[in-house]
């Protein structure tokens, strides 16, 4: 157990590779939070959007999920106190750049057109996008969708790999998660493409939705920080490297997302 412990911590480590290294860093995250310029004093507010399975989600009125630890253990390490404030997904990045909030964690990918408003910590999580198709489908590949009804959650990571992978269907987009498979049931649409974990969690909870377990490719998630405060983004990245170092993060995704 002990060795695949340590092959999943050195997995993470190698995804943060491809961005910083993965050697020992030096643990900046203890400068205190008087250093740290935040929206409001003592605080670290985080834009997010509830309710995101697994993410960020309440149960028996406690919020819970595997970005809300992610942002209570940031806020802890820097010595403030974190408040979120959740709404629309699409609405995250510009919050983050207009500077009503210190950081946008809601599995957020990241892509060209978000890095011109803001910055991007080092990735804590990869995502690999599959299709959910009904199981009387006659959809039983990737290739299958030609001139198909594809749904996708707006301005989603999602959305970017369907408009560029799947060029060949016809995009439906969708603000809520749950509209798209209510239309997917209905027949309204073909398929929805949602990532790997959620995908599981609809098929498990519908008898008559199904997975392919193909997946369209791989993004990966991180934090948003505004433009200039680069002393709250390398904090950032130095917490997030000891997660990684010390199992935190793997632990975190068993708890969360791989073993649903």
């Amino acid at each position: 157990m002990r060795n695949f412990k340590k092959m999943a911590i050195t997995a993470t480590c190698f995804m943060m590779a491809a961005f910083i290294g993965c050697s020992s860093t030096n643990d900046s995250s203890n400068a205190g939070s008087a250093e740290i310029k935040t929206v409001e004093s003592g605080k670290l507010t985080w834009a997010t959007s509830i309710p995101f399975d697994f993410y960020e989600f309440f149960e028996n009125d406690s919020l819970k999920g595997f970005d809300v630890e992610i942002a209570v253990a940031i806020a802890n390490k820097l010595g403030l106190k974190q408040q979120y404030d959740s709404m629309d997904f699409d609405s995250i990045i510009p919050s983050v750049a207009n500077g009503k909030a210190d950081i946008g964690l809601s599995a957020l990918n990241i892509t060209e057109s978000r890095k011109e408003l803001v910055n991007f910590s080092i990735p804590y999580l990869d995502l690999r996008p599959v299709l959910l198709v009904l199981t009387d489908s006659p959809i039983k590949s990737v290739d299958d969708v030609k001139d198909k009804k594809v749904g996708v959650q707006d301005e989603s990571a999602n959305d970017d790999f369907v408009k560029t992978k799947l060029s060949d269907a016809e995009v439906i987009s969708f603000d809520k998660e749950t509209k798209a498979i209510e239309d997917l049931k209905q027949k309204n649409i073909d398929a929805i493409v949602f990532d790997r974990e959620n995908a599981i969690k609809y098929s498990n909870e519908n008898d008559d939705i199904t997975m392919i377990d193909e997946a369209l490719g791989e993004y990966y998630c991180a934090i948003a920080v505004s433009k200039g405060n680069s002393k709250l983004l390398e904090s950032i990245n130095s917490i997030l490297m000891e997660m990684a170092e010390s199992g935190k993060l793997d632990s975190l995704k068993a708890k969360y997302l791989f073993e649903k």
